[in-house]
């Protein structure tokens, strides 16, 4: 192959590589670090667009470099207040990882590894005396493994004044994967306000906690803020790189 031949050739290559890293995720709609709730085949239907809340339910996050945010929501069907949302991610920086849920809204945070064993849970974050919203440092995760993970996100009812209910993973026996207030008891901040390892580093998500008595308002939209964390999988090949690729050949054409 002469020279001139082979220009073209490496170009496209280059051309193809550097469009799908430009490509960070493959959802319409997103920018280049940011995921979006998309409805998982399977999950529980409590809207129009739900991830799932099971491994094999759970949004796949797809892209290339840095997840900074992942947006969601939750919404109550007819008389049920539990929802809770799953999404693979990658750990790429374990000493520098967290997850922040930056809504005022009452919320957990739930981290996995990628068979379902607890890694790290938090119900109000421990950065703050007052705000609600979860947050997971690397406080359990700074040893951790750099791979895929799953995180979870749900709420609580969030009053300080009543038997506060939760929404927690469990084990497949029905058991708390993670210690806390045990719930249906007036909340202690202390206790809620801090960053928790699983009860059983053996045991595997297989529910979450449903909320007893009245059925609560679960409506609320969220952000989660990441640091240290990626795309749970790479993105499928982007039209954009074979437009790309297109346009090449065709100027080839026209050089012949």
């Amino acid at each position: 192959m002469t020279l001139n031949r082979l220009l073209p050739a490496v170009a496209l290559l280059a051309l193809a590589g550097a469009t799908q890293t430009a490509l960070a995720s493959d959802q319409a709609g997103t920018t280049a670090d940011q995921w979006k709730e998309e409805h998982t085949a399977g999950s529980i239907a409590n809207g129009t667009i739900d991830a799932g809340p099971l491994l094999g339910t759970a949004n796949i996050t797809r892209g290339g470099g840095a997840l900074n945010t992942i947006n969601g929501s939750m919404t109550a069907a007819a008389n049920l207040s539990l929802d809770a949302d799953l999404y693979q991610i990658t750990i790429t920086d374990p000493a520098n990882f967290s997850a922040t849920v930056g809504s005022s809204t009452d919320s957990i945070l739930a981290l996995f590894d990628s068979a379902g064993h607890g890694v790290a849970f938090n119900d109000d974050r421990t950065d703050s005396a007052t705000s609600h919203g979860a947050r997971i440092s690397n406080l359990l995760t700074g040893l951790v493994t750099p791979g895929v993970y799953y995180l979870g996100v749900s709420r609580t009812n969030g009053n300080q004044n009543v038997n506060i209910q939760y929404s927690r993973p469990l084990d497949g026996l029905g058991n708390l994967m993670f210690p806390g207030d045990p719930g249906l008891v007036l909340p202690v901040d202390a206790v809620r306000r801090a960053e928790y390892g699983p009860l059983l580093p053996t045991s595997v998500l297989s529910n979450w906690e449903p909320f007893l008595g009245a059925s609560l308002p679960f409506n609320f939209s969220y952000t989660i803020t990441l640091t240290g964390a990626g795309y749970g999988t790479a993105p499928a090949p982007g039209a954009a790189a074979l437009l790309g690729l297109a346009g090449l050949a065709a100027a080839r054409r026209r050089r012949a």
